[in-house]
Parts: C-alpha cells; structure tokens; sequence
C-alpha cells in the first residue's frame, strides 16, 4: 500500500501559533504548518519497528507492504468504511510547500521521525498503548498540556 501524507510535530504547530501571534507580517496570512517532504506509511511502520521492537512490540508493528489491488478490494467488501478513504490517497506523493511559514515565521521544523517516535513514546507513558514488560521510560518527558509551552521556548 503506497499512502503519503504531510506530518508536523504538534510543537511545530505551537511554535508556529506563538510566533504568528507575535509577528504583524502574518495577519491575514493563511501559513501551512507542515515538516516536508511528506512521510510514507510505511517509513513510519519502519521507523516504530526500529525504535521499538527492543521493547518488545516487534510483532505488533507490521512493516509488511499491502499491495494497492488487495487494499481495493478490501475497501470494496464494505467490511471497513475508512478503507474507502484510503484508496483514495493511494499513489502519488502528496507534496506540500513550506516555505511561507519558513520564510514569515523562520521555523525550523523537527524531523518527522523523531516527531512519531517520541510521539508513540508518550502514548505508552500516558498508558494509550500498553506498556510492554521490557518498556523502559525515555529521557525525554512527554508532551502534555502542562509542559507544552516551556518545551517550546526550549
């Protein structure tokens, strides 16, 4: 299954919100807030397998590629509606301009790896995915809505 799709570290988005509302040149300016080039699915199956099969989610991350026509037919059956959506997207790569928000709010995005990995870390710190036995807590603290703010101006 060949998907792209634009990703950005939620604190990209938060910078970029405090940045706009600091900068007069943005008012009135649509920014898209997007870490380029796009990410596929399968780079981010990779990429949790990698960081995360050490911890024991090696079996659970499946970095196995669906061919399109088994996707299609799947999504045809109607056994999952959101298969539908997928299908759609099959393809080409969605390309994505980020130069406004580079050039008006002078971001410098984080990398998109990084972004899922510690993303997926802190969905198992805050228990959204099981915590496997051999999981051991990062360095890094979690993104939460009580420390969003003092990581950004870090």
């Amino acid at each position: 299954m060949i998907v792209s799709f634009g990703m950005v570290d939620v604190r990209d988005v938060a910078e970029a919100h405090v940045r706009a509302l600091e900068r007069s040149e943005t008012d009135g300016e649509r920014i898209l807030i997007t870490a380029c080039p796009s990410a596929w699915f399968a780079d981010i199956a990779r990429w949790l397998k990698r960081e995360f099969k050490r911890y024991g989610y090696g079996t659970q991350i499946c970095t196995w590629e669906c061919p399109n026509w088994v996707l299609k037919l799947y999504a045809a059956s109607g056994v999952d509606p959101q298969s539908k959506a997928v299908v759609g997207r099959l393809g080409p790569v969605i390309r994505f301009d980020n130069r406004k928000s580079i050039r008006l709010l002078d971001m410098k995005y984080r990398s998109v790896e990084k972004a899922v990995v510690e993303m997926m870390h802190s969905m198992i710190e805050m228990g959204m995915v099981k915590r496997t036995k051999k999981y051991k807590t990062i360095e890094t603290a979690p993104v939460t809505r009580d420390n969003i703010f003092d990581i950004i101006k870090s």
